[in-house]
Order: structure tokens, then C-alpha cells, then sequence
């Protein structure tokens, strides 16, 4: 599902889960969102009151979480069987009168594991 609210000017987006998420049936959905929603409310929200279930990016701005991953899921050295290798990928320069259609963009720039200081946060 993708879907949209408009968020009110006296407040800010975490504040408007539940707008957006209240018509949808979230029974054993898991729910994915960007760091700003790494909120104890979001989350108690998404299992507790909705029955889902969430994958929340932490970063380091947020010590205590990041930190209980951290040791929770310790680094795992590049070329084992569980490391991940994670990219970012640089979203390209477009026009305004690009931005409706879909772009494939190859330049990306590898980062080892857990090098930028941000882990995600799962219920289970």
C-alpha cells in the first residue's frame, strides 16, 4: 500500500500514523518506516492497538535504541554468511517535469555494515 495525508502545519508527521494508518486492517502487517517514526507511540500503536507488526530505522541520534541493537545484533564481518552489505543509492537530479515517471539511477556508493551508525528496529 502506498498512501499519503496532508500534515498539518502545527504539527508533524509522526503525529499522523494513525491518520494514514487507521482505514487499513494491520492484523500481522508488518509496517516499514523512516527513522522519524522510531517512536515508542508508533510502535505501541502498530502492535498493540493495531495488531501489526513494524521494521523502524534507528539512527545514531537515538543512542539507547541504536545501542541495545548494537549489542543485541553485534557487527558480523564483511564476507561471512550473515553480513549484509548495505548501498545507498543516490537519487538522481530531475526535473519537475520528471518526478511522475520511474528512473533507474546505477551510481551508488557502498558503505560497510552498520558504518553510518544506524540499525533497524523490529517487533517480533
Amino acid at each position: 500500500m502506498i498512501a499519503q495525508v496532508q500534515v498539518p502545519e502545527d504539527t508533524g508527521e509522526i503525529t499522523q500514523v494513525p491518520t494514514l494508518l487507521d482505514p487499513v486492517d494491520l492484523t500481522n502487517v508488518v509496517v516499514t518506516a523512516d527513522a522519524a517514526h522510531a517512536q515508542h507511540t508508533t510502535a505501541t500503536y502498530l502492535t498493540e492497538q493495531r495488531g501489526g507488526h513494524y521494521v523502524l530505522t534507528v539512527k545514531g541520534n537515538q543512542p539507547t535504541p541504536l545501542t541495545a541493537i548494537t549489542a543485541t545484533f553485534p557487527l558480523t564481518p564483511a564476507g561471512s554468511e550473515h553480513y549484509v552489505h548495505e548501498e545507498r543509492i543516490k537519487a538522481p537530479d530531475r526535473a519537475p517535469s520528471d518526478l511522475g515517471r520511474p528512473r533507474h539511477h546505477p551510481s551508488t556508493s557502498p558503505t560497510p555494515n552498520r558504518s553510518s551508525g544506524s540499525a533497524a528496529m523490529c517487533s517480533t
